[in-house]
């Protein structure tokens, strides 16, 4: 406002609205320069901007377009797309922090009706990419590896409409993520989601094309072991320990500093102790 004197006085309503504008511009600017990190791979740039889009509450906030799929797509986790494409290194940084191990893929689309494909959060473009530094520090950052999108289908797995019930069908729908590494044939993926306590299911046994994963250890008589500490089976790709006392855990279930069998008491020899110290405890090689 300008008055007869020359002098110019502003409104604090109009002090609010530009300081909302610049804000809102900040904002777009740290997602900008995030996503642009994202891509080039630069874990310590992601960081940086990363942390300022924290502090914005911005970091989950979906990005512009980026993944092309011809085959249409499926909803999932970034975590279930990581198995799918059997990235080692980004399932294992996004394991600890995914709740729902066994959520299975429900939704299929063809680019359509709230189809997010391409509508990627920080963390989904990371995972898109394979960038497994960057996904780590936005998880560092606390990232959510919740949020679902759309991803590409392979062409062997390309959803087609099935006439009767009018709805798309792929393989993939109603697999989890271990379910995805199974048909896909990721068995390091596989025994990285066992051994973090993925469950098998009926559907992944049956899809499965990696039978001793899902391959259960017996006893003498052949009848399935389980864990002594969470009463669950044990599978051969699981990590597990059979101790010299000839009782087998989980060895997520074992603490390192474990030194006698929680079954008989029996001390741990030094072979056992070391395996559990180590993190070498018995996996399936296929």
């Amino acid at each position: 406002m300008h008055h007869w004197d020359g002098t110019t006085h502003v409104s604090m309503a109009g002090l609010t609205q530009l300081a909302s504008h610049v804000s809102d511009t900040a904002g777009e600017v740290f997602t900008y320069d995030l996503e642009s990190c994202v891509r080039r791979d630069d874990a310590a740039g992601t960081e940086k901007w990363g942390r300022l889009c924290e502090n914005r509450g911005l970091l989950d906030t979906r990005t512009g377009a980026h993944l092309r799929c011809r085959h249409g797509c499926f909803r999932a986790t970034p975590l279930a797309f990581a198995a799918y494409k059997g990235d080692w290194d980004v399932a294992a940084a996004l394991v600890p922090g995914t709740v729902d191990l066994d959520a299975k893929v429900s939704q299929l689309c063809e680019g359509k009706l709230h189809c997010k494909r391409g509508l990627l959060t920080p963390l989904q473009l990371a995972v898109s990419r394979g960038g497994h530094p960057c996904v780590q520090a936005l998880l560092m950052l606390r990232a959510d590896a919740s949020l679902q999108t759309c991803w590409p289908l392979e062409a062997v797995d390309e959803a087609d409409l099935d006439e009767a019930a009018d709805t798309m069908v792929s393989p993939v729908l109603g697999l989890t993520a271990l379910g995805l590494a199974a048909v896909r044939g990721h068995a390091d993926v596989c025994r990285l989601l066992l051994s973090h306590g993925a469950r098998v299911d009926d559907d992944d046994a049956a899809t499965s094309t990696l039978a001793p994963l899902v391959a259960p250890l017996v006893d003498a008589d052949g009848a399935a072991l389980e864990c002594p500490v969470c009463l669950e089976v044990l599978f051969e790709a699981a990590a597990h320990l059979t101790t010299t006392c000839g009782h087998s855990f989980h060895c997520r279930c074992l603490a390192p500093s474990v030194t006698r069998c929680p079954m008989c008491r029996s001390d741990l020899t030094a072979e056992d102790a070391q395996k559990l110290g180590r993190g070498l405890c018995r996996r399936a090689q296929l």
